[in-house]
């Protein structure tokens, strides 16, 4: 398999190709989880991914809980489907919390600290959806200070123990509320099962795929992952290029490359979802689309590779597109006056 076979293959796998799927929840469980750091740019994910999506069909669905925003994978927010969310967050967890345990000793912060703030979170939220500041006050009440970052590692410590998570969105600010009523469908699955799981959402999702890209996405550990894999290997693909393994759960699907510009939000997870991007982002660009601190920009895709940037731009009223390309498009295979960018229809994202 050619670098250019598994790109495409991959444009198939995320769903960017052939936006099939009908709900939010469809996509999202598809792909597993989608990044969210930027809540902007999450909509625009998932926008991209469905048929007749607007901002307000992805805003619904955060808003009715069939979709939820939490911390989860590696501990960043990610949007879990709430069928979804208490399996992944099962597997999630015990890893983030181990590998946090010196920022919650730097800022005084010990179990009975936690449990005391679980249990005001269990109490005054259930049933109820208070905005950041209102719990950060609720916090101050009973006497624990959000300061210096407290709040946030409260919130995101309560939320990976399945305590709370993000509920509707209250005029523009996010709120929060009790996991086990926002999400009472959840599924519960033994780790065995976890495990299997979510490796073949992520081969289905992101493949073909190595190894150390699963291991890199999930924040399992190597033994978690071994397992993982070896759970779904009767129903994998594998293609090797350049001695490395690809993996896919499933047949590949493979189509014509489609004659399309494709316009990623930041964060991604056709970006984000592999620890090797060679494959498609030139090394000498890395460090425009993916900064030293892990901020993610939004990138322009052709043949599905990364060619350049594009941001929005505000401007009387209007919004203008920037493009900062790496290259002339008109050097490559297919000429730029016959691309046409896909998606510009639902440009609402940017406004």
């Amino acid at each position: 398999m050619t670098p250019s076979e598994i790109l495409n293959c991959r444009l198939i796998h995320h769903g960017l190709v052939d936006t099939s799927k009908k709900s939010c929840e469809e996509v999202v469980r598809r792909s597993g989880v989608i990044q969210s750091q930027d809540f902007q740019a999450s909509k625009w994910a998932i926008g991209i991914r469905l048929q007749n999506s607007s901002e307000s069909t992805i805003l619904n669905c955060i808003n009715d809980g069939s979709i939820i925003r939490t911390s989860a994978l590696r501990g960043t927010l990610h949007i879990v489907s709430s069928k979804d969310i208490k399996w992944i967050l099962g597997l999630a967890c015990p890893a983030v919390i181990n590998r946090m345990q010196k920022q919650y000793q730097s800022v005084g912060m010990d179990e009975k600290t936690f449990l005391k703030a679980f249990k005001i979170f269990s109490k005054e939220l259930d049933g109820k959806y208070l905005t950041r500041q209102e719990i950060y006050s609720l916090l101050k009440g009973h006497k624990i200070s959000p300061a210096e970052n407290r709040g946030v590692y409260l919130l995101n410590r309560a939320s990976l123990q399945k305590i709370i998570c993000q509920g509707p969105i209250i005029g523009k600010e996010v709120s929060f509320t009790v996991l086990d009523t926002w999400a009472p469908d959840a599924l519960i699955l033994e780790r065995k099962d976890a495990l299997h799981e979510l490796a073949k959402r992520y081969f289905q999702s992101h493949g073909p795929a190595t190894f150390d890209d699963f291991i890199n996405w999930s924040g399992l550990s190597n033994a978690d992952a071994k397992d993982a894999l070896e759970s779904i290997r009767s129903g994998m693909t594998k293609e090797t290029l350049n001695q490395s393994d690809y993996w896919y759960y499933g047949s590949l699907k493979k189509k014509p490359s489609p004659d399309k510009v494709y316009l990623l939000p930041a964060f991604d997870e056709y970006i984000l979802g592999y620890k090797n991007r060679d494959l498609f982002l030139d090394p000498e660009h890395n460090r425009k689309v993916v900064t030293v601190n892990g901020l993610f920009y939004p990138t322009v895709i052709v043949d599905g590779k990364v060619v350049g940037m594009w941001k929005r731009v505000l401007s009387k009223g209007k919004v203008y597109l920037d493009f900062q390309l790496f290259d002339n498009l008109r050097r490559r295979r297919r000429p730029q006056s016959k691309m046409r960018l896909k998606y510009l229809q639902t440009f609402w994202r940017c406004l």
